[in-house]
Parts: structure tokens; C-alpha cells; sequence
């Protein structure tokens, strides 16, 4: 309106410096049409007709984007409102965008103690059922290694979090912990038997490592089926959720006797031999 009142000229195409100027241009849109400029200027706090001339609303629509995208485009409109509304003038966004930006926000901030928490209780419940520190710090490995990969693959490929993805971390902390249990009280088994530690560790892999694979893969399978889904927060977990079955696998298999090998946490100690 300002632009076309001013002969179409470019530069007009803002906000006028005033807030007299800026009433004047909202009593013209009002004039032509009433119930336009009453959809964006509040009425006065007494309820009359007039236009308070105090509060002015304005409504954006955008594409679907991703959590990251939408971050950037609402610190873009903040940017723009602060170089462009004349002084003394404050704004504040609203409606479901930021809303949700604010609540994925605080999810990330409590995700990281949250599973932080997980993890110590996890560690705690193991080094009391077997008694050994040095075997409960084994397991640990396999199940916190593929959510660090996991994460830092989020941040890399510009994923951002949303209520799905978070569910990850947990998925993972109860499969590859699951599978460590699995491989490390397998290994002690063969240990209390009298077997030495290179070849505890193999019939350990030779017993468990199948059970591992074959759970692995249904595991994939059944996680990358959501990436068909048209919703891409469902999607995006399926995609996730398969790739850190597989990081925490190769962690099962690669990094945990690797660790036992080279006795990273020293000589882990015999324990019952027990049916895995």
C-alpha cells in the first residue's frame, strides 16, 4: 500500500518511519475495505470499532520443511523484523511454528541427561548382577558407540530432532546392550571353563555372533520398511533406527573383541558359564 500510494516507487515498498504515517496507511486500507485491516490491527481494549493503532498481526504461510529449516526461517524473519520495524517498536512470533521449535528445543535439552542417566543405571545394574566393573564397562562400549555415530551422523546430514529421531538413542541403548550381555557373559562362561581368552572370545563369536546377525537383520528390515511412510519424521526414524542396528552390530562384532583383545579394561574376570 505505501509502495503503490508513492507512485509504485521500490523503495517505498516498507513500513512507513512513523507511527502516524504507519496509521495513516492502515485508515486507508481500512476505508476500501473495513474488514480486512480489522483481521490484522487489534481493536482498542474498550472494544470499540476504531483501530487502536497500537497492535498490528501478520500471518505467514510456508512450505513443509524440516525442523532445521524451519529454525533458520524463523531466525530470518526475527532478523528482518529487527532491522526493519522503526524504533520503539517490539514484535514477537507466534502460532504452531515456533511453538514447536521451542519444544524441540527442550527436548534436546533433556535428551542428552535423560539417556545419560540411562546409561548409569544400566552400567550400575550389570556391574551388580556380575559383580565385575571391568566386564559391565565391556558391554558399555557396544551400546553407547553406534548412538555417538548415530548423533553425529543427525548433525552432519542437517537432520535435526524431532520426537521421532530422539526415540533412537533409546532403541539402540536396548538392543546393543542386549547383544554386548549377550556376547560378554559368553565369553566368561568360556573362561570359567578353563578355555584361554583368545579362544573364550572365538567360541563366544561362533555361539552368539549368528543370533546377533539374524536379529540384526530382521531388526533393519523391519525398521527401513517406515522409510516408505509419506510422514518424514516416521521415515527419517526407520532410516536411523536400521543404520544404528547395524553400527551397533558391527560394534558387537568388531569393536567389543577388539577391546577384549587388547584388554583395553584389563583381564576381565571369569564368571558363571551360563546358556546364552
Amino acid at each position: 500500500m505505501n509502495q503503490l500510494l508513492h507512485g509504485g516507487d521500490a523503495s517505498f515498498a516498507r513500513f512507513e518511519a512513523t507511527r502516524a504515517g504507519n496509521a495513516q496507511l492502515a485508515a486507508v486500507v481500512r476505508l476500501s475495505n473495513r474488514s480486512l485491516i480489522d483481521q490484522w490491527v487489534a481493536d482498542s481494549p474498550a472494544g470499540a470499532t476504531q483501530v487502536s493503532r497500537q497492535y498490528v498481526r501478520i500471518s505467514l504461510e510456508a512450505e513443509p520443511m524440516s525442523t532445521a529449516s524451519q529454525a533458520r526461517l524463523v531466525e530470518e524473519i526475527r532478523s528482518h523484523l529487527r532491522q526493519n520495524l522503526p524504533g520503539g517498536w517490539e514484535s514477537e512470533l507466534t502460532g504452531s511454528v515456533p511453538m514447536y521449535l521451542e519444544m524441540m528445543s527442550a527436548l534436546q535439552e533433556s535428551l542428552f541427561d535423560c539417556f545419560s542417566i540411562a546409561a548409569v543405571a544400566v552400567f550400575a545394574v550389570m556391574a551388580l548382577v556380575w559383580g565385575s566393573l571391568r566386564a559391565s564397562l565391556l558391554a558399555v562400549i557396544p551400546t553407547l558407540f553406534p548412538v555417538v555415530v548415530v548423533v553425529g551422523l543427525l548433525g552432519w546430514w542437517d537432520f535435526g530432532l524431532d520426537p521421532a529421531s530422539t526415540m533412537v538413542a533409546t532403541v539402540v541403548l536396548g538392543v546393543a546392550v542386549d547383544d554386548g550381555i549377550h556376547l560378554v557373559s559368553s565369553y566368561r562362561g568360556g573362561r570359567s571353563a578353563g578355555a584361554g581368552s583368545d579362544a573364550a572370545l572365538d567360541c563366544a563369536l561362533h555361539h552368539v555372533g549368528p543370533a546377533l546377525v539374524t536379529s540384526s537383520v530382521v531388526l533393519c528390515g523391519a525398521f527401513w520398511s517406515l522409510t516408505v511412510s509419506p510422514v518424514s519424521s516416521i521415515a527419517n526414524f526407520g532410516l536411523l533406527a536400521g543404520l544404528s542396528i547395524l553400527v551397533s552390530l558391527a560394534a558387537d562384532l568388531v569393536l567389543l573383541p577388539a577391546c577384549i583383545t587388547k584388554r583395553v579394561f584389563g583381564e576381565i574376570p571369569a564368571g558363571k558359564r551360563e546358556p546364552v
